[in-house]
């Protein structure tokens, strides 16, 4: 009984199927870079970046992060002016794009440098290759898409929330202190000054959605919003943004970064772990707490001025109130969706980018 011989190799079909595999790559990848900016090689080899996040920031994504903070630590672009160990920092998707470029544009002319969280590959390559000279960190993971505008409270807004405690707590781990505003945050002035001038492990914004005609008070049982911050790197603060990142953020995620984040600092208030300062932050140097001693791992939260921090209410107000009540900030938030708050900054003059401004000592 004969046995049948295997049968030959053919070279010929190998050559054929290897170009037939790098044209139908390229293809892909032409249809890929009409939507974004992916090369071949993106198809081909998998993204070091996109390494699953939600759980927990890769070392990867960390490492980034942290060499690109040190390019831009001193808030100032002026070497006269820098402030050691602070950081501005900012977030977005590439669904917000437009609002980015206007938030950067302000910091500019601010004369800031600042740390750009991207939360989607799009925007980061965007960065990079428009705006080489800008300095971003990629903060996302492969298994979410991320790149479309989210409104309040959908999962994706809960996830890319929650990205944020995660990238910020790994910074103040490093020792930087952050001030974050949200990429629909405006300011009509350097408010640098104001924010050196608290006392507080946690500064924060108030929030509110009209103004009424008095005095806005707080009493440290609702929520601050967690869009306008200054977090120093004391143990407190570092061991309550952990305790969120690492606790409250981990999926499935059903509440924002503010809830989570207010109810383990609430937590912390009610056990005496955190001591509340009523006193506004608001550039003067006489605030209490510069007096008040605490135990390292207990935690002072202050807020902001709430008319020279303004939240939603001041986009309901006259450009006179504004001026009367002496906004210098505006954080376009209680209002769902990016169109609104586009519309609303543009209604009052807090969108296209003011001239130069003097940056203070």
């Amino acid at each position: 009984m004969s046995i049948p011989c295997p049968a030959r190799f053919s070279t010929r079909r190998l050559r054929w199927a290897i170009v037939a595999f790098i044209i139908l790559m390229q293809l892909v990848a032409v249809i890929f870079s009409s939507i974004g900016q992916v090369s071949w090689l993106d198809i081909l080899m998998p993204d070091p970046f996109r390494d699953g996040v939600i759980a927990n920031m890769s070392r990867r994504s960390s490492q980034i992060c942290l060499a690109q903070a040190r390019k831009v630590e001193g808030v100032y672009v002026d070497p006269r002016l820098r402030q050691p160990g602070n950081l501005v920092v900012t977030a977005a998707n590439h669904g917000y794009l437009d609002m980015l470029d206007s938030w950067m544009c302000f910091a500019d002319r601010t004369g800031w440098q600042y740390l750009v969280l991207a939360f989607d590959l799009k925007l980061y390559r965007h960065i990079t290759h428009a705006h080489p000279n800008k300095t971003s960190c990629p903060v996302f993971d492969s298994k979410v898409e991320l790149s479309r505008p989210s409104n309040f409270q959908s999962s994706v807004f809960n996830i890319v929330s929650c990205l944020k405690i995660k990238a910020v707590a790994n910074l103040l781990h490093h020792g930087y202190s952050v001030l974050f505003l949200d990429v629909d945050v405006r300011w009509k002035q350097d408010i640098w000054k104001i924010v050196r001038s608290s006392p507080c492990d946690y500064t924060f914004q108030i929030n509110r959605h009209e103004y009424q005609g008095v005095p806005f008070t707080y009493s440290g049982s609702d929520e601050g919003n967690t869009g306008v911050y200054y977090a120093k790197p004391t143990r407190a603060v570092r061991d309550l943004f952990q305790q969120v990142a690492n606790g409250s953020c981990l999926s499935p995620l059903e509440l924002d970064d503010q809830t989570l984040f207010w109810n383990e600092l609430r937590s912390r208030f009610l056990s005496q772990r955190a001591v509340f300062f009523h006193e506004a932050v608001n550039g003067s140097s006489a605030h209490p707490a510069w007096q008040t001693k605490l135990p390292a791992d207990k935690l002072s939260f202050c807020p902001f001025d709430p008319y020279q921090i303004a939240s939603g209410w001041a986009l309901r107000v006259t450009d006179e109130a504004r001026e009367a009540l002496g906004v210098l900030l505006v954080h376009a938030n209680y209002l769902v969706g990016k169109r609104p708050k586009v519309e609303n900054l543009q209604r009052i003059g807090y969108w296209d980018c003011p001239p130069a401004q003097k940056q203070h000592e």
